[in-house]
């Protein structure tokens, strides 16, 4: 019977908030909310550029502990005065408040007045705040990544050759002696054609002087298939050093041109 009321208040915790967003205001009073708010910041704004015996007509100089306010000049010592203008701006406010209710509060205290400046702002940029927010600096790296990654597998997709080609020696036969003295390697060539047509595929060696292939050189590979070729290469005696030499295997696409793949591997003497 406890556990209904405490799931209930689980849920209360977790529950998502909805967003509150102001609504706009028209009318005679907002018009009047409006002129303050242009009249205090006409006032805050304007009074520092009004000049008065040569400087700004109030001057709060805290350096020199003077105040001027147009043609007055107040010293520490007329701190009476700064508390008589607080006293009377207090009674000021309670006797609005008791006339018209909260005056000051919905028309020229600070907060209001930059609230509404600020809920003008917001609605003016409420279809270029996405426009904003896309040139932060973030959004720009992020952006800038993103963009490059596109670009480049787009390059890559558009320069991509339909042909794959893996070389594989072959264990069994590292290296052996053939008639006439020649050395012989073997070899598996993977062909993967990635087109859906049929192509007919050269295959060629180089590397090593006199390095030839012995059998056929050319094969057929069926669309969106793969082909496992042998190969074997041959060199003449003598035409290279014992040991482990750089070689490359090339297979081009017959009568289409730029289908190419070169593949590196070695071709072993002893």
């Amino acid at each position: 019977m406890n556990d209904a009321p405490a799931a209930l208040v689980e849920q209360s915790l977790y529950e998502v908030r909805k967003a509150i967003h102001p609504r706009a205001v028209h009318g005679w009073f907002a018009a009047w909310r409006w002129a303050l708010v242009w009249a205090t910041q006409l006032v805050f704004y304007g009074m520092a550029w009004l000049q008065w015996n040569d400087r700004q007509a109030v001057l709060f100089d805290i350096v020199h502990r003077k105040f001027y306010i147009f043609g007055l000049v107040f010293w520490p010592q007329d701190i009476i005065y700064l508390t008589v203008l607080l006293i009377i701006s207090a009674l000021s406010l309670f006797l609005f408040t008791a006339i018209a209710g909260r005056l000051w509060c919905g028309f020229a205290c600070p907060q209001t007045v930059y609230t509404e400046i600020f809920l003008w702002i917001e609605q003016k940029l409420t279809h270029g705040r996405m426009l904003v927010r896309a040139f932060r600096p973030r959004v720009l790296v992020y952006g800038a990544i993103l963009g490059g990654i596109v670009v480049a597998a787009g390059v890559s997709l558009w320069l991509r050759v339909p042909l794959k080609v893996d070389v594989i020696r072959d264990r069994a036969a590292i290296a052996r002696e053939v008639e006439g003295g020649q050395i012989e390697n073997l070899y598996r060539l993977q062909i993967m054609n990635t087109t859906e047509t049929e192509r007919l595929y050269e295959i060629r060696a180089a590397g090593l002087p006199t390095l030839a292939l012995a059998g056929t050189t050319r094969v057929e590979v069926d669309g969106a298939t793969s082909r496992m070729v042998p190969v074997t290469l041959r060199v003449q005696p003598g035409a290279a050093q014992p040991g482990t030499h750089r070689i490359e295997f090339e297979v081009s696409a017959v009568g289409v041109e730029g289908v190419a793949v070169r593949e590196k591997s070695v071709f072993i003497v002893r």
